[in-house]
């Protein structure tokens, strides 16, 4: 008879000679919802083997006493030994974790493991899903940004499945667009970590639409956004976009987030308004100097250097979307859209506009 293994469920191996530490650990781990995995127990190679024919093992818990040349030809992605303390000097390739602890312990160590392999390798192509993730970030303040991102997005929306996020700490919206009722971007990310197979269900509860966009609140008490380590938000928004249920992310960055490297370094462009003045370059030649030394040099060939216009809308009146989505400011993201530079170009009006040549203004 055929197994059957639950529909969009990774699969968690455990092979252990151990029978009941192996049937203990994995009850306890499918006791855990938060954990989205079909846990597996295996006690010989040739069940294994049999197993791995139809199906595939995302993680393998390993005995450290285990023949491992016998494993590397499974289709297997992830290997973890469990030790018993001992010095595995012959297993440097593997993940070691000590078995032996508590199972928390034991589950934060192989969650640790797993999600740091998924980030390095995914290389953010979303199983070739047609996906644009724009961040809007400057280290300037009050230079337009975040009307800048509400309205990209809009544009961005006309065309195309587009959803909006703000990291920002007081970010203001929750005074233009009521949305009090409605689950906001710290809800989602409390429901993905406790579930991530749900993570649909609860995005579609959570999702505003406005205008040509969709709009996820932000975070209503600012100083959570700090607590969330900036993996976990690279974690949510990669999930958001394998959904496969939106072309464009738009992300409003602002300083609450711990590492913002890490996000700018998800983004596939990166829009960074300006102002001209003293201060405001030396703020952007200091940033520049920042990834350099933080080795994220290949963040700048994604940069867009833009000084947003401020003439032609107010964000003073009850219509400040429809002034952002219906006037100046629409028909300047549109012009941004049609004619944007990058790389070296962007690079050297930035060095224009930081030794005093202001060859960028628009």
């Amino acid at each position: 008879m055929e197994e059957v293994i639950s529909i969009g469920l990774k699969v968690l191996g455990i092979f252990d000679g151990d029978i009941q530490y192996a049937a203990s650990f994995a009850e306890y781990i499918s006791e855990q919802r938060s954990i989205p995995f079909q846990v597996r127990v295996f006690t010989n190679m040739k069940a294994l083997e049999e197993f791995c024919v139809n199906h595939k093992i995302e993680i393998l818990l390993l005995s450290s006493e285990t023949v491992y040349e016998e494993i590397d030809r499974l289709a297997i992605d992830k290997i973890i030994v469990l030790s018993e303390g001992e010095i595995l000097t012959e297993h440097f390739d593997y993940p070691i974790v000590y078995k032996y602890q508590s199972c928390d312990d034991i589950i934060s160590e192989i969650m640790v493991n797993y999600n740091a392999d998924y980030l390095e390798t995914s290389n953010y192509n979303f199983n070739g899903l047609n996906l644009n993730i724009v961040g809007v970030y400057s280290p300037i303040q009050r230079c337009g940004r975040t009307s800048f991102a509400l309205t990209l997005a809009n544009v961005l929306g006309r065309n195309s499945q587009t959803l909006y996020l703000n990291f920002e700490m007081f970010s203001g919206l929750e005074k233009r667009i009521d949305s009090q009722d409605h689950r906001d971007l710290g809800d989602l990310m409390y429901y993905y970590m406790q579930d991530p197979e749900s993570l649909a269900a609860n995005l579609n509860m959570a999702a505003l639409q406005i205008s040509n966009m969709d709009y996820i609140a932000p975070m209503r008490y600012g100083g959570d956004l700090k607590e969330v380590d900036s993996k976990e938000w690279v974690r949510l928004i990669g999930a958001i976009g394998g959904l496969g249920q939106y072309e464009n992310i738009v992300l409003d960055l602002g300083e609450g987030i711990g590492d913002i490297l890490e996000i700018l370094n998800l983004c596939n462009k990166i829009y960074m308004p300006t102002l001209s003045d003293n201060i405001s370059k030396f703020k952007l030649e200091e940033f520049q100097e920042f990834l350099f030394k933080a080795e994220f040099v290949s963040i700048l060939d994604k940069i867009y250097y833009l000084e947003i216009i401020s003439e032609g809308y107010s964000c003073e009146d009850c219509g400040y979307l429809e002034e952002l989505f219906w006037g100046a400011m629409s028909k300047f993201v549109d012009r941004i859209i049609v004619g944007e530079v990058r790389g070296k170009e962007a690079l050297d009006m930035l060095q224009a506009m930081l030794s005093g040549h202001d060859g960028y203004t628009r």
